[in-house]
């Protein structure tokens, strides 16, 4: 199993080139996330925007318009336009995995999931997987968590459906038997707390066969599923409780709130990704780090087979 994104940048380098179409690119964390997989000969990427507006943007980021010269850039300024049009080169087969520049995240997703002309998968439903690495760890891991960016207050099927959207990330990584929690405040069912009978019904269905593949409890506390100390301390020695590889939220507060006190408040290195339609989508926030970017990419690119 893969336990960095280093090590997802070296698998990811001995996989064919792939492209990659970035509506709206003229961003400064998206251009500059491309400008590092181009060099590291990782991926070739589509850049749809003005040549106005790429050149300065990267302008912003120290670089010279030349830099443009190792893309290919196809000029258009509106948003919804370009990210119709990133999607159509998806459909044509021209680009294998679609990102996300300086358009909001409803422009994208509707070209996505138009009817006619987007690239969702039949009955699916997309949602996104922060993958962390958590180097400080006694056995440093990724750790997968889903869905803290689109689902808003998902169902249980839709959190059936949400685990099984993390298992291509997770198979990718190579966790080939994921272990599950269903994330809530306590490890009981509680008729007050709807959440934890919602997360024992869930992985009640996860583990009668659902999703294929996984080992799944629920409900358990973030600190019970993710510390061994925790779990020790609170004596719940199951498979799960403080070895999770996936965690899955109850709703977006919950999953938002993770994932961004993970992006401020440490330094673990992350990455997004969304499932549930034809290709992988790096729709990472336009406030993200180009390095979290650039991870994105990583997953995106492992994931597209």
């Amino acid at each position: 199993m893969l336990t960095s994104f280093v090590q997802i940048e070296d698998k990811v380098r001995a996989k064919p080139i792939r492209t990659v179409v970035v509506p709206a690119a003229a961003n400064t964390c998206i251009l500059e996330a491309a400008i590092t997989a181009t060099s590291r000969n990782l991926a070739k990427f589509i850049l749809i925007d003005t040549r106005a507006r790429l050149e300065a943007t990267l302008e912003q980021l120290g670089e010279g318009k030349e830099v443009l010269e190792q893309f290919e850039v196809v000029e258009e300024e509106d948003c919804p336009k370009a990210a119709a049009m990133g999607v159509a080169m998806i459909r044509e087969g021209r680009a294998s995995l679609l990102g996300k520049g300086r358009l909001q995240t409803f422009e994208l997703m509707k070209a996505v999931l138009n009817r006619e002309t987007g690239i969702r998968e039949e009955d699916s439903l997309l949602s996104d997987i922060m993958l962390i690495e958590q180097p400080l760890l006694k056995d440093p891991r990724l750790i997968g968590m889903s869905d803290p960016a689109l689902c808003v207050s998902p169902s249980p099927d839709d959190l059936v459906k949400i685990t099984k959207n993390c298992m291509k990330v997770m198979n990718a990584i190579g966790c080939v038997t994921p272990k599950v929690a269903l994330l809530a405040a306590l490890e009981v069912e509680k008729e007050a707390m709807p959440v934890t009978k919602v997360a024992a019904l869930v992985a009640k269905r996860l583990n009668s066969g659902e999703v294929e593949g996984v080992i799944a409890e629920g409900p358990l506390s973030f600190d019970v599923a993710c510390s061994k100390r925790s779990a020790d301390l609170k004596g719940r020695t199951t498979p799960v409780a403080g070895n999770a590889d996936l965690l899955i939220v109850p709703n977006i507060e919950a999953g938002n709130v993770i994932a961004k006190t993970i992006a401020v408040f440490t330094k673990a290195e992350y990455g997004h990704l969304v499932t549930g339609a034809k290709v992988p989508v790096v729709m990472s926030s336009r406030a993200d780090v180009s390095k979290s970017k650039y991870n994105s990419i990583l997953l995106g690119l492992l994931a597209a087979d």
